[in-house]
């Protein structure tokens, strides 16, 4: 090839190199573009399989608090219906506890979903509530609980569940309610209520027990003692 001055000559033809460079350019970025395809669809398929175990979760919970539910409906509708402004307060109150329970039943289903054991915090933090509630609905309570421990997730649902029976089957008697939660060998939970009129049945009470959890009762005079007892887990971190 003629250059000003002189003569430049090939020694290499490297066009068919720069052509497999830009081919392999080419594939590089498709490769690319097919890896980042796979990682969107891996995260798409994995949001979408939390929200479905998230709403198989929330059926759940709305089965296990469908009782709860319908009764605040019925209240709702009751009340509305009324003129009786005592009556209208006292379907009020009924509705508060029932919609604390269902709150808290909720987050206590959703812990035990993530994890089998939870914080007995957790369930402290729920009895607390719900009896926070009874006594605004002027019934005397008092709690007091000093757990640091984890407990199988499905023994405290249990203890919760049955705790709640306990006050919707006897609102309408129930003078005062206490609880006391303790823990030392094993977590026990004691509730005292005066005014108890209907006792856990049978059914309940093998739930309980499936769920590893002890139940004893106890009625002197107008008072009921309940023990419930479960087995610990770690200490808390």
């Amino acid at each position: 090839m003629e250059l000003p001055g002189g003569f430049g000559f090939w020694q290499n033809d490297m066009s068919e190199l720069d052509r497999l460079n830009a081919e392999l350019a080419e594939a590089k970025e498709q490769l690319s573009q097919e890896t980042d395809l796979i990682r969107l669809r891996g995260e798409l398929k994995e949001k979408q399989t939390k929200t479905e175990q998230r709403t198989l979760v929330y059926d759940a919970i709305a089965k296990q608090t469908q009782r709860q539910s319908q009764l605040i409906s019925q209240l709702s509708e009751s009340a509305r219906l009324s003129d009786d402004a005592e009556y209208k307060e006292k379907c009020r109150e009924r509705i508060a506890i029932l919609g604390a329970y269902i709150k808290r039943y909720a987050n206590l289903m959703l812990l035990s979903q993530e994890k089998n054991e939870m914080e007995l915090g957790e369930l402290e933090l729920s009895v607390s509530e719900v009896l926070r509630y009874l006594n605004y609905c002027k019934i005397p309570t008092e709690f007091f609980g000093n757990g640091n421990c984890f407990v199988s997730s499905a023994s405290a649902l249990c203890v919760f569940e049955a705790f709640e029976i306990l006050l919707e089957t006897n609102i309408e008697n129930l003078k005062g309610a206490f609880v006391n939660i303790s823990v030392s060998d094993m977590v026990t939970f004691k509730l005292t209520a005066e005014g108890l009129t209907a006792l856990l049945s049978g059914e309940t009470e093998k739930q309980l027990a499936a769920s590893g959890v002890g139940c004893k009762t106890n009625i002197e005079d107008d008072v009921a003692y309940i023990c419930f007892t479960f087995e610990k887990g770690g200490k808390a971190q």
